[in-house]
């Protein structure tokens, strides 16, 4: 038979095995078919790989959905899933496992410090600048600042950093015995505001690995001594020694996200230039919002020092330092105050905080006692003769172990030289018995309280670095694997429900 249209049709006769059941039930009839047959436009093609690799034809096939595993971009996606499910308990452990004797130093990177003044002297003690003590500064009033220890080397402001312009500041070239080092790095600014003051200070003694550093940076550049410094795994390890692997993975992943924020960033403007070439460089310097502090902006910190009769400020994201001018004999704390209260009062809705880097109060007791001991010594050397003198000598009462606990040796207190008040009241020729062994009662009431302010400056040091050494303990493998076996018997969801 021909249809209309000329196309060649068939007659079929084999049964249909899907009509039965899928096909409307009509009325039958043997009188031919009176229209054309129409066909379907649809594809008669089946897809392969159904569920079970069964093929059907026919009306059922259009029926059939296909297997997630036949849709390459899905089949993608799962074998994903099934590869983070079988290593995440792999990874979780390789994230929270105990961190290594060394790993702090590999990390190359910095993490952001708290101001806690425990923290800073605990960094002092491992960078062997122990001669060196951080104090807290409560306000910046004579009698506040009078209380702390002296003498005061430096000052570290810590304040929200703020992308405004600066104020007026108008800075020149670094002077050649002046220490200043750039920040090349995110977060290092507590330890380079740290090295601002340490390296200025007046013959310090350092450690090792600190002298050596000094002595290879005297000579370079602030950028130079930045980069330095951000290289040093020694002094890098020790400011990331409070960090955990959590806060070192958290550091890696902040940083990802603000490089590509800024990749994002550096795209939309390239966009938007060449979608705006008409636009007159009248309108686009018109359009400008004025710059406004985030509130939740990171800590910046900024040191001040004195230096040869003037007082600068050291900003490590500063091409250069700032000169403050000259100050006074012995008064170079009310210059820098006055420079950080202008700062305070231009930014009223940023928080500070300030510390000051001093002496440590044991090396002036130290010294302190080896001058009493010594004043002691000479008046036993003086009267020991005398019958009428009954005092033991000094050093039955200070031995060499016990002179060894304060650092200090039997030379060093011979060497120690007299002060002028003590000879001029024991050279006079009505100095008597009686008034040698009053003034060796009051030096012995004197050993009592230096030994005491020793002690208690021991106890406090003692307490950074427990501090510290407390922070640098990580209970998260101990919780993981805690909560991992109340999960594996069972309990972990009665104490959920329990507390839901």
């Amino acid at each position: 038979m021909t249809s209309p249209k000329g196309n060649s049709v068939k007659n079929d006769t084999s049964p249909d095995p899907l009509a039965a059941e899928d096909l409307p039930t009509t009325e039958t009839s043997n009188d031919p078919p009176t229209g054309p047959v129409r066909r379907s436009a649809r594809s008669k093609k089946v897809p392969a790989n159904y569920e079970a690799g069964i093929i059907i034809s026919g009306p059922k096939a259009s029926l059939l959905t296909p297997s997630r595993s036949s849709r390459p971009k899905r089949k993608a996606a799962d074998m994903a899933e099934k590869t983070i499910a079988a290593n995440s308990d792999r990874i979780l452990d390789e994230v929270i496992e105990r961190m290594k004797p060394g790993e702090h130093k590999e990390w190359a990177g910095w993490v952001e410090l708290e101001s806690d003044p425990a923290f800073f002297n605990a960094m002092l003690h491992m960078l062997g600048a122990r001669e060196f003590k951080i104090n807290e500064v409560f306000g910046l009033d004579d009698e506040l600042l009078d209380m702390l220890p002296n003498p005061v080397f430096g000052l570290v402001f810590l304040s929200q950093y703020t992308t405004e312009e600066s104020l007026g500041e108008k800075r020149a070239g670094c002077p050649e015995d002046l220490w200043f080092a750039n920040q090349t790095t995110a977060n290092a600014c507590a330890t380079v505001a740290l090295m601002n003051i340490l390296m200025n200070t007046p013959d310090p003694r350092f450690g090792n690995e600190m002298q050596q550093f000094k002595d290879e940076t005297n000579d370079a550049l602030p950028p130079r001594r930045g980069h330095m410094l951000d290289t040093n795994d020694f002094i890098r390890g020790v400011h990331n020694s409070v960090a955990r692997r959590l806060d070192l993975l958290s550091e890696d992943l902040i940083l990802q996200s603000k490089y590509e924020d800024q990749h994002k960033s550096l795209q939309r403007n390239k966009r938007s230039m060449k979608g705006n070439k008409k636009t007159s460089k009248k309108a686009s310097t018109t359009n400008k919002k004025p710059k406004k502090v985030d509130p939740d902006a990171c800590n910046h910190y900024i040191a001040y020092v004195p230096l040869n009769g003037k007082v600068w400020e050291l900003d490590g994201l500063e091409a250069n330092p700032l000169c403050l001018g000259e100050h006074e004999e012995g008064n170079w704390l009310g210059r820098a105050t006055e420079a950080i209260q202008t700062r305070m009062a231009v930014y009223e809705n940023l928080t500070y905080n300030i510390l000051a880097l001093c002496q440590s109060p044991q090396v002036s007791l130290v010294d302190k006692l080896a001058t009493n001991v010594a004043c002691a010594q000479n008046l036993d050397t003086l009267f020991r003769l005398n019958p009428a003198w009954t005092l033991p000598s000094p050093f039955t009462i200070f031995t060499d172990p016990k002179l060894s606990e304060f650092n200090l040796t039997r030379a060093q207190v011979d060497s120690k030289p007299l002060p002028e008040s003590f000879v001029a009241k024991t050279r006079g020729g009505d100095f008597s018995v009686e008034q040698a062994q009053r003034m060796m009662n009051e030096l012995s009431l004197e050993q009592q309280s230096i030994e005491t302010d020793y002690a208690e400056e021991l106890a406090n040091h003692d307490e950074a670095i427990a501090k510290i050494q407390g922070r640098q303990r990580d209970y998260t493998p101990l919780i993981h694997t805690w909560v991992r076996l109340l999960s594996q018997a069972g309990v972990l969801k009665g104490l959920i429900k329990s507390v839901g």
